[in-house]
């Protein structure tokens, strides 16, 4: 009998604190570039551990004396979004995924804008591990977790259904809905 496993990507394959860390470096590198402003870096990074989650960007440059306008958050969002990210499978992941269980069908899901999400799937090396991988930001926000599409895709794309599938996620509030639903 053939089964699917689908995982999440974020904090089930790898740690989004890993893509955090090499999007602040590559926004520090940006901005002793453009600015020459050392130090954002850690000053992000500092705020990041904190339990910040919000206008780190600009509460950075204020910490190294540089007033944030609109125009230079905008950029380094962009800097940020579209870097390309230094980032690692946990290693119990690695293993799993080069080695899955015979009879067992690998795919993920994973939610967020798209140019970020590829670039995390290459940086990781899933496209070599993984048969298939939902990125939901391609079909839009509102089909992200709960949404159910991107698990019925998956159980289209490998003819597996209900009990027989199973995922792998982070997130009790987003993650589980669909598949318990679809039993």
């Amino acid at each position: 009998m053939k089964r699917l496993v689908v995982f999440d990507l974020d904090d089930t394959l790898f740690l989004e604190r890993d893509y955090v860390r090499s999007g602040f470096r590559a926004v520090g590198e940006f901005v002793r570039r453009r600015l020459a402003v050392r130090g954002f870096f850690g000053a992000a990074w500092k705020r990041f551990e904190a339990g910040e989650r919000s206008l780190i960007f600009d509460r950075a440059l204020a910490d190294r004396g540089v007033r944030p306008g609109r125009g230079i958050v905008r950029e380094l969002l962009s800097v940020y979004r579209t870097h390309d990210p230094r980032v690692r499978l946990c290693a119990d992941a690695r293993r799993y995924l080069a080695r899955p269980p015979e009879g067992v069908a690998i795919g993920v899901i994973t939610d967020g804008r798209l140019p970020a999400q590829r670039a995390k799937v290459r940086a990781l090396g899933l496209d070599r591990l993984v048969r298939d991988i939902v990125i939901t930001g391609r079909w839009g926000h509102r089909f992200a977790k709960p949404h159910p599409r991107a698990f019925l895709w998956m159980e289209r794309r490998f003819g597996i259904q209900g009990p027989d599938c199973a995922y792998v996620g982070d997130n009790p509030a987003k993650d589980f809905t669909a598949p318990l639903s679809l039993g």
